[in-house]
């Protein structure tokens, strides 16, 4: 079968059928099928544990959306790119108006403080959305392996998205990643578009798709492979002098996309040269790992979350498979994942969510495999019977992994259980330190410890230096949070709060001494010991292992001797009074540590 009628068979067409949609839903189910399991996956629980916010991440973004109220849609940073906090401040101002009108929020200084009385609506706003770009992305990735391989591998690759450990887990928060691999696919599907037509304007099209996945996310600019790989692809039999306009066209429009979604990039290329190339490459630099190791870890995540051993097997095998074939229309799914990991790899840092934008290209490659095979080792009678049991065997374990994640998120999250016991055993207003100001529990700060936040705050930021409207942006800000704090004093214990800030930026530890122990926060720069801490009237200490497990191991004692000095003293002189202890799927979040100071050995 060649690549048109492959395309004619996979895709919808109107020639002998009666208009209306029934007929393109008989033929079209399945795909609807598996978007609608996906969306059915990426919103189950997608309120969970708020109000409170247990990834740090996305406060950055909805954050950033509200502080557009101040009157400016200048981002107050570029690390990441504005385009999302546009769209959720787009959203926002919708809900303001419609809670105005319904008299729920009379001025804007009460729709304000609503967001730090009870964030959910917000989070939850953003969630959906984000979910909603995750389900589009199933019948996109179809969309892309039916024009290069058909229907059936169309259908492997987008079952294999839809039910994805990782890209379920991450359709539930709101973070750029997943409208990123949204974008992505999208210019991806365009540039096949393009490739198919003989004018120009579909790769101005195709380029301002990746310009505005750039605004999205930075990483988004690899994109623009998939458009060099299709127009080369598509100079043949044509002039090259066509190839280059389409280049030239394309690399325009993924300019204007960039610029229009991101203005502030060339109104004040200073702060993001600042920040994309000081920040970025700084972070590269003080803790980029080997390449080997950058790759092996998104091999293991490929392996373990995203798609699970066999599927990962296949997509890998894929690749290998698509590879050795040198097809042009098989550069199109490879140039992408490809020229992406190979990035990374260099890159040196690695997180799993950033495999994500990967996936769709890596799900279409085990489509293609797993057709191919079909076809060599089974005659036409059982092929189609081969294929779905293969198929299920794909699925079975991401598909598994996922419904997990969905009972598992509904359940209480350790941070929600330890709050609970701290406000019911613990005295309000008691002086505590936690190791984390995201990764413990989240309790309420005393007004007496807010203020002297933000005194320190004030500071640390050099607010006396900065413009009249960052100014105004951070007396708002804390206006709105001390308003709320006063509003929620009456509804649950509130306490003297301190927070460590460990140095995760770094690589290892500086000037170690091994008798100190490191505390920032308002006490920036001061050592203390514990005898130190009880001094100062602290009377428990909250840990979390999302920050300690990193430094109690025996690297950690080479790398962090400070930070491990501190940890075990903890075990040493403090007393245990409460842990919780994490399950996956019963009791998700962190290990919760509370020692009790003063009285103990």
């Amino acid at each position: 079968m060649s690549s048109n009628e492959r395309v004619r068979e996979a895709l919808p067409t109107t020639a002998g059928v009666q208009p209306g949609w029934r007929p393109w839903l008989r033929r079209h189910w399945p795909v609807v099928a598996l978007t609608a399991l996906a969306l059915a996956l990426r919103l189950a629980g997608s309120r969970s544990n708020l109000p409170y916010l247990y990834s740090p991440g996305e406060s950055i973004v909805v954050r950033q959306a509200l502080a557009y109220g101040a009157g400016t849609l200048k981002p107050y940073t570029f690390i990441y790119p504005p385009l999302y906090s546009y769209i959720l401040f787009a959203c926002y101002g919708a809900y303001y108006v419609l809670g105005h009108l319904a008299g729920a929020f009379p001025t804007v200084a009460e729709f304000a403080t609503s967001y730090f009385v009870d964030p959910t609506p917000f989070y939850w706003m953003g969630r959906i959305l984000t979910a909603l770009l995750g389900s589009a992305t199933v019948p996109l990735t179809y969309a892309i392996a039916a024009r290069a391989y058909g229907r059936k591998p169309a259908l492997a690759a987008a079952a294999l998205l839809a039910v994805s450990h990782l890209h379920v887990t991450h359709s539930h928060y709101v973070l750029t990643d997943v409208p990123m691999t949204f974008l992505v696919a999208l210019a991806a599907y365009l540039v096949q578009r393009a490739a198919a037509r003989d004018g120009l304007r579909p790769w101005l099209i195709a380029g301002l798709a990746v310009g505005v996945g750039v605004a999205m996310k930075y990483l988004a600019a690899l994109g623009g492979l998939v458009v060099l790989v299709g127009a080369l692809g598509w100079a043949r039999g044509r002039s090259w002098r066509r190839a280059l306009a389409a280049l030239g066209i394309a690399a325009g429009g993924a300019l204007a996309g960039f610029i229009v979604a991101c203005p502030y990039a060339v109104l004040d290329f200073s702060a993001l040269w600042d920040d994309l190339v000081g920040v970025q490459l700084g972070l590269n630099t003080g803790i980029a790992a080997p390449f080997g190791e950058t790759l092996r870890f998104y091999g293991q995540t490929l392996f373990k979350t995203a798609l699970g051993p066999p599927a990962a097997v296949a997509a890998l095998g894929g690749l290998l498979y698509l590879t050795w074939r040198r097809r042009w229309a098989d550069g199109l799914v490879l140039a992408f994942p490809v020229g992406y990991l190979l990035f990374l790899g260099f890159q040196g840092r690695y997180q799993p969510n950033w495999l994500l934008p990967a996936l769709p290209f890596l799900c279409i490659a085990a489509g293609a495999l797993l057709m191919a095979l079909a076809q060599r080792w089974a005659g036409p009678r059982y092929r189609a019977t081969l294929w779905s049991i293969a198929l299920l065997a794909l699925l079975a374990y991401p598909a598994w992994y996922s419904y997990f994640h969905v009972v598992s998120i509904r359940q209480k999250d350790t941070r929600t259980l330890a709050k609970a016991w701290v406000e019911a055993h613990i005295p309000a207003g008691t002086k505590i330190l936690l190791d984390s100001s995201t990764t413990g529990p989240p309790l309420l700060q005393t007004l007496e410890s807010f203020t002297r936040y933000f005194d320190q705050a004030a500071v640390d930021k050099a607010m006396d230096e900065r413009d009249p409207v960052a100014q105004q942006a951070f007396g708002s800000y804390r206006q709105y949070q001390l308003e709320a704090a006063r509003r929620l004093a009456g509804r649950s214990a509130a306490y003297d709060l301190e927070y460590m800030t460990l140095a995760w930026w770094r690589a290892e530890e500086g000037a170690a001494d091994m008798a100190e122990i490191p505390v920032f926060g308002v006490y920036r720069e001061r050592i203390f010991t514990l005898d130190q801490l009880r001094q100062a009237g602290f009377q428990y200490v909250i840990v979390s292992s999302f920050q300690y497990v990193k430094y109690v191991s025996e690297e950690g004692r080479a790398l962090w001797p400070s930070y491990y000095a501190f940890y075990r003293s903890l075990d040493e002189q403090a007393r245990l009074v409460q842990s919780f202890a994490a399950d996956p799927i019963h009791q998700p979040g962190p290990d919760i540590k509370v020692y009790a100071l003063q009285g103990a050995p």
